[in-house]
């Protein structure tokens, strides 16, 4: 078959994305000649990089490498730098990146270098050898070299097996500069920190702050939460919150997490300060915008703040607003503090209710009074769920307790009763499971309860996990229930076992 035919099924097989097929015949038009089946097979050796299909791709960049195809040598270069067909070859990796600069891509030269980074930081004749292949980088302007270029004299402080003295700080800020000049951003700002810790000059805080945005413009993240710092801080600026916040914030618009949360701080911390300052009206609510923006950032810390501020006020409902965003947005201190409130207000509600319920359940015919007990435990109802949906499993335990004895009163049945045992179950104050128990045992009430569905199988669930976790009182319980099958197939056997197990 001809190489021409070879391309043509190549193409067809491309379109219908059948690229194991499209390999085959491409690879055949290649080895034939045909010179417009080495970028088709190039694509689809890329294809297959990016597919993690590494022997597919290396099948192809290998055969085009071989035809002087320098690209195909860098990702050839990356497969055994990376070991991603099963082992790592960093000799042939460099040996690829070497070959791809001799075909004309300076890229392979900055690849190289790179590779010999880890010992070109321990040994100085290495590092005349990266310096060249860097230099080389640097003159087919690929201008991250020089950011290179200065590691190899600067950062040999900072990596624990380099050999630090071949430190040199001003060749390293040299460099920086040189790259800086033709417009890399990380040489911008690496010379900005240079300058601002004063490594190979003197301390130049201004200067460094101009580098920083100057990398910034060029699309540093990192160079923009340098300058939130700065700004926050009024280190070579003028000390300005709107603008730290902005830096941080683009920090984080361009994928640094942390500058949301640090642009957060700025807010708290100049809320804080205004609140303590506030000589009127007008620089209080100054203090409370800024929190208010800390905590729309996600700083939890403020909604506590303004809780605070707002208790001091004795403004109440907004307290409430306060400890309720807090504890959306996550804050443990604000959920227990809406919880103790919630609690605190509803405890003198229900001593109420306990007053009135005899006398209302005695007095039926008086409505005021029933009207009276009845408001009453509705607003207890509502106190504890308001705590409850906070996450407080104790007034879970209380609502379920409630529904079970006075469900009806406040328009509570079976499901409500349910779920509030359920939600409590971890509550330290009441057990839900005995009031489990006793909502399904027995074919009547034997407590009082207002809620009663008998269930058996379900009583004798609750009564075994119950004294499985040591409940003496279900001892017997347990034994009566094996004894009359009740809930479960009888078994006198188990029936003595938990009667015998009571006595002691």
């Amino acid at each position: 078959m001809k190489s021409t035919e070879d391309l043509r099924l190549g193409k067809q097989y491309l379109k219908i994305r059948s690229y194991d097929k499209a390999l085959e015949h491409l690879t055949k038009a290649v080895i034939q000649g045909d010179r417009a089946a080495v970028s088709l097979l190039y694509k689809l050796g890329v294809h297959f990089f990016d597919e993690k299909e590494y022997r597919k791709a290396e099948q192809a960049f290998q055969l085009l490498a071989g035809r002087g195809h320098a690209e195909s040598c860098i990702y050839l270069g990356k497969i055994s730098e990376y070991g991603d067909t099963g082992r790592k070859d960093i000799q042939a990796a460099f040996g690829y990146y070497a070959e791809a600069y001799r075909l004309g891509l300076p890229r392979g030269a900055y690849k190289a270098g790179k590779l010999m980074m880890p010992d070109a930081l321990r040994s100085e004749e290495v590092r005349d050898i990266a310096v060249n292949w860097f230099m080389a980088a640097a003159e087919g302007n690929l201008y991250q070299s020089y950011a290179k270029l200065g590691q190899l004299y600067s950062v040999g402080a900072y990596d624990r097996f380099a050999v630090t003295s071949l430190r040199d700080d001003k060749k390293a800020l040299s460099y920086y500069l040189q790259g800086a000049m033709r417009g890399d951003g990380e040489c911008m700002e690496r010379a900005g920190l240079a300058f601002l810790h004063g490594f190979g000059t003197e301390i130049n805080v201004k200067r460094a702050a101009i580098l920083f945005r100057q990398a910034a413009d060029h699309g540093r993240a990192t160079a923009c939460m340098r300058l939130g710092h700065l700004y926050d801080l009024g280190m070579g600026v003028y000390r300005d919150m709107k603008q730290s916040v902005y830096w941080y914030m683009e920090a984080y618009r361009r994928g640094i997490e942390r500058g949301k949360a640090e642009a957060a701080q700025v807010y708290l911390h100049a809320g804080v300060s205004s609140l303590r300052s506030a000589r009127s009206k007008k620089g209080k609510e100054r203090a409370v915008e800024y929190l208010e923006e800390a905590g729309s950032l996600g700083c939890l810390e403020a909604y506590r703040v303004l809780a605070e501020t707002s208790y001091v006020d004795g403004d109440q409902e907004k307290r409430l607003y306060y400890l309720r965003k807090g504890a959306e947005a996550g804050s443990e201190e604000c959920r227990k503090d809406l919880i103790s409130y919630y609690t605190m207000q509803a405890m003198p509600v229900m001593r109420s209710v306990s007053r009135l319920s005899g006398q209302a359940h005695r007095n039926k015919e008086d409505k005021e009074l029933w009207n009276i007990y009845i408001a009453q435990l509705k607003k207890a109802e509502e106190l504890y769920k308001k705590a409850a949906e906070a996450g407080d499993a104790d007034s879970w335990a209380v609502l379920a307790r409630m529904y079970l004895y006075k469900g009806p009163e406040v328009g509570a049945g079976k499901q409500e009763f349910l779920e509030a045992a359920e939600k409590g179950e971890n509550s330290k104050r009441i057990d839900t499971r005995k009031l489990r128990w006793r909502f399904y045992a027995g074919e009547k009430p034997t407590d009082g309860e207002l809620l009663h569905e008998e269930n058996p199988k379900e009583a004798f669930r609750c009564a075994k996990e119950l004294a499985s976790k040591r409940h003496g009182s279900f001892y017997p319980i347990l034994a009566e229930y094996y004894q009359k099958g009740y809930g479960i197939k009888a078994n006198p056997e188990k029936a003595e076992f938990w009667r015998s197990k009571f006595k002691r």
